[in-house]
């Protein structure tokens, strides 16, 4: 079992004289908000629903309600990542694993695995289940005497368009359906619970989680996603950003908040500041806004770098486009064995950009075609 992670605390007033310098989490923290803008979807998502309170109240809205009823909430806590291998994702888009005890005499341990989507997956059910089947691998070899705990995943698919790929592994099958119907009895019947932000009204999707963190969340991730303006979400959030604004804790998450808003949103980033001031408080606004600071200041910093470093960036960039290329070339070998000539010289030539695409679809295509299109 992992061991817990160290609590953040927002400093609970302003210091008389210079600012005491960050412990090792602040400072961990803070660079984890800089990377943010990288993946502000995946990343904001990741910062808020690692912790077990908020992934608690999120995938109780999410799992089915006979599951939930089985689950002791209080014991849930975070567990290492349950990728195959280290190098099939970055870290940042891992999936989020929690163990649990279940409410029951025996509090027999559960495994619960939760999944962020910005845009539906055709091939999610296989991700998830190969999710499931590395976790308990790892359970078993820890604990080889005792059996399997169930395992139940939830994915939260960001929208706005419907999820309308397969729910299970049997709906991936392809082969005469004469076959399938015999093949589907020696299949894994995994079928994850599937919540689409963007099929629920802001009311509804607030109504289903009963924490004011993970509603805030949600509520900014859902409009991140579309062209809705974050200003519009302040009146139903006021309650929840004012419980926040008095929570130390609260304070310093909504930072992350604050930097995913100036990321989909930065022309709009002082009104929405103003209207959280007036419409929650004034602790709360100044977090939303220490979060686009902080933005600002990596972004002077990274001005100020580059203009030292100038005269060697082109060598630099040159040296990490190579890497990446080395990167590229390893990783798709390896999930599609044999490249062909033609398209080892195509990922041999392509830029930064074109390399990121690849490895952000490569768990879900198909086939090689599929994923150099």
């Amino acid at each position: 079992m992992s061991d817990p992670e160290p609590t953040l605390h927002a400093p609970a007033g302003l210091p008389s004289g210079p600012p005491p310098p960050p412990t090792a989490a602040e400072a961990a923290f803070r660079r984890r908000l800089e990377a943010l803008p990288g993946k502000p979807h995946d990343r904001l998502f990741r910062l808020v629903f690692e912790h077990p309170l908020e992934a608690g109240a999120l995938l109780r809205a999410a799992l089915p309600g006979a599951v939930a009823t089985w689950i002791d909430w209080a014991t849930l806590r975070q567990e290492p990542s349950a990728v195959v291998t280290a190098e099939d994702l970055a870290e940042d888009v891992r999936d989020l694993l929690f163990a649990c005890r279940l409410a029951t005499p025996g509090a027999e341990p559960a495994l619960l695995l939760l999944e962020h989507l910005s845009t539906p997956q055709r091939f999610t059910a296989l991700t998830l289940t190969a999710y499931q089947v590395a976790s308990w691998r790892r359970w078993h070899l820890a604990t080889p005497a005792a059996g399997l705990p169930p395992a139940f995943g939830a994915v939260i698919v960001q929208g706005p368009e419907p999820w309308r790929g397969p729910g299970s592994i049997a709906e991936l099958l392809a082969g005469p359906p004469a076959l399938l119907a015999l093949a589907r009895a020696h299949t894994p019947t995994s079928s994850p619970a599937i919540l689409e932000l963007g099929a629920l009204s802001y009311a509804e999707l607030l109504a289903r989680v009963d924490r004011p963190l993970a509603r805030v969340a949600l509520a900014f991730l859902k409009a991140g996603r579309t062209d809705e303006d974050l200003v519009d979400l302040v009146p139903l959030l006021a309650a929840d950003l004012r419980a926040l604004g008095a929570d130390p804790a609260g304070r310093l998450l909504l930072r992350a908040v604050g930097v995913y808003a100036c990321c989909v949103r930065p022309a709009t980033q002082e009104e929405l500041v103003e209207a959280i001031r007036k419409a929650a408080s004034p602790p709360a606004a100044e977090a939303i806004q220490t979060g686009a600071q902080i933005l600002i200041e990596r972004g002077r910093a990274l001005g100020r770098e580059e203009g030292r470093e100038e005269g060697r960036e082109e060598g630099r960039e040159e040296g990490r486009l190579a890497e990446a290329r080395r990167l590229a070339l390893r990783l798709i070998g390896r999930r599609f064995p044999g490249l062909p000539v033609d398209a080892a010289a195509r990922i041999a030539a392509a830029d930064t950009v074109t390399i990121e695409g690849w490895l952000d679809r490569l768990q879900e295509a198909p086939g090689l075609e599929d994923l150099l299109g």
